[in-house]
């Protein structure tokens, strides 16, 4: 995975569907790609953080080859080596820390399978989560719980302008990693409403769905708002 600045990483999602839920800490592309500032990865990562993550895309000199530390998560590390119990209660901690040990994992995985959990105060787990993330389906309730417990809402408030600062930089830069794909699922929306058009203004039903040779050459099938979220989390994550 690309090394992300913490608590920058973003959801990116695709469709009108989209769109028309967002949040208020939600920003749009040219081409229509949300960017947000996600509860559900803050939670998890200052989770990580508290626990002693200590992975960046920079480190000091050696011999130590310290981590550094920058922006947000820098301030975030400081408050938490200074004032640990009030962002991140021993009992929420300890949930943590128990859930990892019993849980071993790729911080990839972790991400990946905070992605299938509906946003908060509900944190459910969502049923498309890949068999693979299976034994990670217990994330959705240490998620919920530290979000209560740790008020991790207020925490994240207090950054609230640095994370659209964080947004408005990575705006410049998605529509040319996703622009290709997101103009290809247009396409693809297009082609599937001329087809239903043309069914319904009287051709015959073959039209519609093709004839048992006719789909050869479409890979993959219609593309829908679901497979272009998936596609775009992966370009992103």
């Amino acid at each position: 995975m690309a090394k992300q600045p913490l608590f920058a990483l973003l959801l990116i999602a695709f469709g009108a569907q989209h769109a028309m839920a967002a949040p208020v800490d939600s920003l749009f592309s040219d081409e229509s790609v949300e960017v947000r500032a996600d509860e559900r990865l803050f939670t998890l990562m200052l989770l990580f953080n508290g626990m002693g993550w200590s992975e960046t895309a920079e480190y000091g000199a050696e011999p130590l080859k310290s981590p550094v530390y920058k922006g947000m998560r820098k301030d975030l590390i400081s408050k938490l080596s200074s004032y640990r119990e009030r962002y991140l209660p021993n009992r929420v901690l300890n949930r943590a820390k128990r859930f990892v040990v019993e849980h071993p994992a790729a911080i990839e995985d972790y991400i990946e399978a905070t992605l299938h959990i509906s946003r908060s105060p509900e944190f459910k787990m969502g049923s498309s989560l890949p068999p693979r993330l299976a034994k990670l389906k217990g994330l959705a309730g240490l998620l919920k719980g530290a979000w209560r417990d740790a008020r991790v809402k207020v925490l994240m408030s207090r950054y609230k302008d640095q994370l659209i600062e964080a947004q408005q930089g990575l705006l410049s830069s998605t529509d040319k990693r996703t622009g290709p794909l997101v103009r290809m699922l247009k396409a693809k929306g297009e082609a599937v409403r001329a087809k239903v058009d043309k069914a319904t203004s009287g051709d015959d039903m073959a039209d519609l769905f093709g004839s048992s040779d006719g789909d050869a050459g479409d890979e993959g099938g219609t593309a829908t708002a679901d497979d272009a979220t998936a596609e775009l989390e992966q370009v992103v994550v």
